[in-house]
């Protein structure tokens, strides 16, 4: 039997699932595609205890379209339908109810809140921008034909209020500009999305030293030898070799003057600069970064709940956002509308791919730095 995969469901082409057998099973796994250049959604492996046949293990591709996404649905409880009870029949599966973070996921998306309303105008006068290149195009070709090769007779027929050197003034500013205003209500809507999903935002926490993180778990005062090396999934880092760590100096006080700071570490990522001080992140962007709705911002370490990350390849940017509450409702969501705002957030940096050394250096240092101010940054 040959099955056809659509939307995450096989499906076959000789009975209809409809008169096989029912049985609810349990994910196991998610297998994540390696690492191409363009990756798909993950294959969930199901596994069902079925009397007096034992345990059937099934495979299907992930609903959720994200690469990863299906790691968040591994022990969630799956009814699906098969024809058959072999043990290994890994493509007989048809799943007639997914959970219900599935089925939340994949509802179409509604922004709510104060920015809701400017979203939708933008989108609306972004698709008559669209509607309008669409049609000045074919009209100025129609209109430089009239003008230029017929000398106006074409335009004989019509009535005397027809300018045609206006009209085809008109679209082919149209054609020209129209463009040009997609991308600026786009960015507006952008824009506005990402204030809608912030209406109820968690009141701020005071930032947590690495000494009073570790106070709070009953362990002593970290000393000049403690290290912390962060684990970051997708990350391959070269080995380096122990570094020795000597006791800290002690620096003249006495006079009132401050110990000096450490210097701030600087990334260039795409049309982007971060500073990475030790308790907050300052981003500067060019001109061109701003385009899309993003803005400079200065992010404390403290505020971070977690830090998102996407590895740049030869076909797509990367990149690293620094999530505080006001993002906590993208976290949730799993579509392309949500990765498009995360990319046009504040708090995210792109990078190329001629920039992947420096994104895996900016994700280490501030995946640290938000564990010294007692962070998750792993969410």
């Amino acid at each position: 039997m040959s099955f056809g995969r659509l939307g995450g469901q096989a499906r076959p082409k000789e009975k209809p699932f409809t008169e096989g057998h029912v049985a609810v099973g349990v994910i196991e796994e998610a297998i994540e595609d390696g690492p191409t250049e363009v990756q798909g959604p993950d294959t969930l492996i199901i596994g069902a205890d079925v009397p007096a046949h034992g345990r059937l293990r099934r495979r299907v591709t992930s609903p959720l379209p994200a690469p990863g996404a299906g790691r968040g649905l591994v022990g969630r409880t799956v009814r699906f339908r098969h024809h058959t009870h072999g043990p290994d029949d890994m493509d007989d599966i048809r799943v007639v109810r997914w959970p219900a973070e599935v089925r939340r996921t994949l509802e179409p998306f509604r922004p709510e809140g104060p920015g809701s309303g400017r979203a939708r105008a933008w989108r609306f006068l972004g698709r008559c921008s669209a509607v309008a290149t669409a049609g000045g195009i074919p009209l100025t070709m129609v209109m430089l034909i009239g003008v230029v090769f017929t000398s106006g007779e074409l335009f004989a027929d019509l009535p005397e209020w027809f300018r045609p050197g206006a009209v085809l003034a008109a679209s082919a500013g149209a054609a020209v500009l129209g463009p040009f205003a997609f991308a600026f209500c786009e960015s507006r809507r952008t824009a506005a999305l990402a204030h809608s999903r912030c209406m109820k935002p968690a009141p701020e926490k005071p930032a947590r030293t690495q000494a009073g993180h570790r106070a709070d778990r009953g362990l002593s005062p970290p000393g000049p030898r403690d290290t912390y090396a962060p684990s970051i999934s997708g990350i391959t880092a070269a080995a380096r070799p122990a570094e020795r760590h000597t006791a800290p100096m002690a620096y003249d006080l006495s006079k009132g003057a401050p110990a000096p700071q450490p210097e701030a570490q600087v990334f260039k990522g795409y049309v982007a600069t971060v500073r990475l001080h030790a308790d907050r992140a300052e981003i500067k962007r060019k001109l061109m970064g701003k385009v899309t709705g993003a803005r400079d911002a200065v992010i404390p370490l403290g505020d971070v709940i977690k830090v998102q990350s996407k590895e740049p390849t030869r076909l797509v940017n990367g990149y690293v956002q620094l999530a505080t509450e006001e993002d906590r409702g993208q976290l949730r969501i799993a579509t392309a509308e949500a990765q498009k705002a995360v990319a046009n957030n504040s708090r995210t940096v792109l990078f190329t791919w001629n920039q992947r050394k420096t994104y895996a250096a900016y994700l280490a240092a501030v995946t640290a730095g938000v564990r010294t101010q007692g962070g998750n940054p792993f969410g």
